[in-house]
């Protein structure tokens, strides 16, 4: 700090000889001159002092028989002296320093917080509707009003906060949890079929059996009822729980047209853009019609990322043309079809066989599957008690 202080006041370097070194230095003492970094071998004193000092030190030198010859002048105002003929250079640090505490009031970063990558690049985009953006006054954006209105119109978020660090807005989500339909288990509740089938095997933890082994059932019949007869003749309902096992068959279609448009990617190539304050500015020429990914190189202040700088993107032109379909080809893009659909169904069965009958007819190929499995067809069901007696 002291060495602050003295830049600016200003200081020189200076050599005096040829007199009595010990009397000008005690005359410098004795007139307030504060000299530092003295050096004297008896002939010649070497020190500093300040700029401001330089009267007295010549009437010191006087008095003291010594001749006084200034080696270095330095400090502020000689650096400004120095330079004055490149006046610009001040304007320009004025006018730079004037830019950066007028740019400290705008949003220069958006920030999502809370939630996965994909949600949160696509909630930044959003966020624009809200006034949140690079680029708007900080003083522009009324917190609370926005996490009142983000609260209001999406109602798969539970909590959010907004908040201001320096030039960076960061937005914390928190996700509602997704609670799961559930059946009143306090409630009466019967176990009916959700398909035509064979039962293979009955297995009731709570109710009364319907069906047996063997027996063939249509979907939506009863299989465990969730109503039970006292010995007197009177009926109490209840949630019935179990698992039915049975053979089902059940068939599937997928049709593929024999002209069918495909889609050829090109060459990767990286896409570069200009950012300046929300505006992207395209480098170069390249065409291209989907872009993968994105790496964002900004200026920093400190820990604070500046909305200025250069945006790469990986990118790939994508082209388009017809083809007519072998029936080969037909046949794997229609199995491919049936499975991406009904693989969430099958997820947990018993396959027994699958038999698939190929048919061309003009430009259509249509693939009927047939697949018979063993699997759990019992659903829960509600019900109230008149329905349950008209069923038995």
């Amino acid at each position: 700090m002291l060495r602050f202080f003295r830049f600016i006041n200003g200081y020189i370097y200076f050599c005096a000889e040829g007199g009595f070194s010990e009397r000008f230095i005690n005359l410098c003492k004795l007139n307030d001159i504060t000299l530092w970094d003295v050096k004297n071998d008896g002939v010649k004193v070497f020190a500093f002092t300040s700029s401001n000092c330089l009267t007295a030190l010549e009437d010191a030198a006087i008095n003291s028989g010594m001749n006084l010859k200034i080696e270095q002048e330095k400090g502020l105002k000689t650096l400004v002296n120095k330079h004055k003929w490149r006046f610009g250079i001040f304007v320009g640090i004025g006018v730079f320093l004037l830019s950066f505490w007028f740019a400290s009031g705008f949003v220069w970063e958006v920030e999502v917080v809370g939630v996965d990558n994909v949600m949160a690049k696509n909630f930044t985009e959003e966020l624009q509707d809200y006034g949140i953006k690079t680029g708007v006054k900080k003083s522009d954006i009324n917190i609370i009003e926005v996490e009142k209105k983000i609260k209001s119109d999406y109602k798969n978020i539970s909590w959010v906060s907004v908040n201001v660090f320096g030039g960076k807005v960061q937005v914390q989500l928190r996700e509602a949890e997704v609670e799961q339909e559930k059946l009143d288990h306090s409630r009466a509740c019967n176990i009916v079929a959700s398909k035509n089938g064979e039962v293979i095997l009955v297995k009731g933890y709570y109710g009364q059996n319907v069906v047996k082994e063997g027996d063939f059932v249509a979907k939506g019949s009863l299989l465990i009822s969730g109503i039970s007869a006292y010995s007197d003749g009177s009926e109490h309902s209840f949630h019935a729980k179990g698992e039915v096992l049975a053979r089902t068959e059940t068939e599937f279609v997928a049709s593929i047209e024999a002209n069918k448009k495909i889609f050829v990617t090109g060459e990767w190539k990286n896409r570069f853009y200009f950012c300046f304050f929300g505006l992207e500015i395209p480098i170069g020429f390249i065409k291209a019609d989907n872009e993968k990914s994105e790496t964002m190189i900004s200026l920093k202040s400190g820990k604070d990322s500046l909305p200025v700088g250069l945006k790469k993107t990986e990118c790939f032109s994508i082209s388009s043309r017809n083809t007519s379909l072998s029936k080969t080809e037909a046949e794997l893009s229609a199995l491919l079809e049936i499975t991406k659909e009904k693989r969430k169904e099958f997820g947990n069965v018993k396959f027994e066989s699958i038999d698939w009958a190929f048919d061309e007819q003009k430009d259509i190929f249509s693939l009927k599957c047939m697949v018979k499995c063993i699997e759990d067809i019992a659903v829960e069901k509600e019900f109230d008690i008149q329905e349950n007696i008209e069923q038995n």
